[in-house]
C-alpha cells in the first residue's frame, strides 16, 4: 500500500492546508498501531513523502514474499538503546545540525517530537525544535540531519558550529513544547508564522513583555502590534494561562492600535 504525505519537517509543505500535511512521525503512529508496517520511505516527490506500508498479518502470495520491514525509533529512545550516537551542534538561528551515525547495520527511520529540547552551555541559547523532526538511516557512517529550531532565550546568542547541546525530552519543557506542537499544525501565513511563533516562545519561557518582544516582531510583514497580539493570543490557545504574563500587563500598550476586531476583543474580554 503506498501513501504520499505533504512533508512537515522541512517546511516545504507549508503553502498547504495543515489537515493536509503530515510528518513521518505522525503518519507512523498512526498506521502501525492499524496493523501496517513500513517497508520503503521515499523523498524524491517534491515537498512530499511517499510511504510503502505492507499489513503486519500479510504472510506474502504466489511468487512474492513479505518484505523486510523497516524499524522506527524515537531519538532518545534509540540513542538509550545503542542503535544510534549523534551529535548536536549550532547551525544558526532557525537549524541545527545533528551528525548521527548508526551502530547496527540495519535500515532505519529515527524521528523526534516537535517540541524536543536542545540543552545548550557557555552562555548560548537553548533551542526549540520547531517541527517533527525525521532521518532515515539506509547506509553505515556518519550522516548530517538538519533540524528546524527557535531560540528559547531571547538575549542569549544563538549555538555555532563549535557549540555542543544535549537531546532532552519535549515532555521536560511542556510551556514551548504546547507553543511548538500548536504552531506545527496551524495554517498562520508562512511569512508571518515564524516570527510570531519565536515571539510566543519568548513569552512562555521568558515571560517576555511588549517593549521586549517590539523589535522582532517589527520584521513581520504586518504592524508590530498585530504580531505581538497574535503571539499572545496563540500562546494562550496553546493552553497557557496569559493573563499572568507581562504581555497580559501590557496590552495597553498595543491594543488600541489593532483593527482586527475579534483579536481585539481577545483582550477585553
Amino acid at each position: 500500500m503506498a501513501l504520499v504525505e505533504y512533508r512537515v519537517e522541512d517546511g516545504t509543505g507549508d503553502h498547504i492546508k495543515a489537515d493536509h500535511r503530515m510528518s513521518v512521525r505522525q503518519v507512523l503512529s498512526e498506521w502501525n498501531p492499524a496493523g501496517f508496517e513500513l517497508v520503503e520511505l521515499h523523498e524524491f516527490l517534491p515537498g512530499q513523502h511517499m510511504f510503502i506500508f505492507q499489513s503486519t498479518d500479510w504472510d506474502g502470495a504466489p511468487g512474492v514474499d513479505p518484505r523486510s520491514v523497516i524499524a522506527d525509533y524515537d531519538v532518545l529512545d534509540a540513542i538509550s538503546a545503542g542503535h544510534i550516537e549523534v551529535i548536536a551542534s549550532g547551525q544558526g538561528p532557525e537549524t541545527l545540525n545533528l551528525r548521527i551515525n548508526r551502530t547496527r547495520s540495519e535500515p532505519m527511520v529515527i524521528t523526534f517530537p516537535v517540541g524536543t529540547y536542545f540543552e545548550s552551555a557557555g552562555g548560548r541559547s537553548d533551542m526549540v525544535a520547531s517541527r517533527d523532526g525525521v532521518v532515515v538511516l539506509s547506509e553505515d557512517g556518519p550522516q548530517s540531519w538538519s533540524v528546524m529550531v527557535r531560540k528559547a532565550h531571547r538575549t542569549l546568542p544563538v549555538p555555532e558550529a563549535g557549540d555542543r547541546l544535549e537531546i532532552r525530552s519535549a515532555d521536560e519543557h511542556r510551556a514551548t513544547r504546547n507553543v511548538t506542537w500548536l504552531f506545527q499544525g496551524t495554517g498562520l501565513h508562512p511569512q508571518i508564522a515564524p516570527t510570531v511563533e519565536q515571539l510566543a516562545l519568548w513569552i512562555a519561557s521568558e515571560n517576555a513583555g511588549y517593549d521586549e518582544l517590539a523589535e522582532y516582531a517589527s520584521a513581520a510583514p504586518i504592524p508590530t502590534e498585530r504580531t505581538v497580539a497574535l503571539a499572545a493570543a496563540y500562546t494562550a490557545s496553546a493552553g497557557i494561562d496569559i493573563t499572568v504574563k507581562q504581555i497580559w500587563a501590557d496590552r495597553e500598550k498595543f491594543v488600541p492600535a489593532l483593527t482586527d476586531e475579534n483579536l481585539r476583543r481577545f483582550f477585553e474580554n
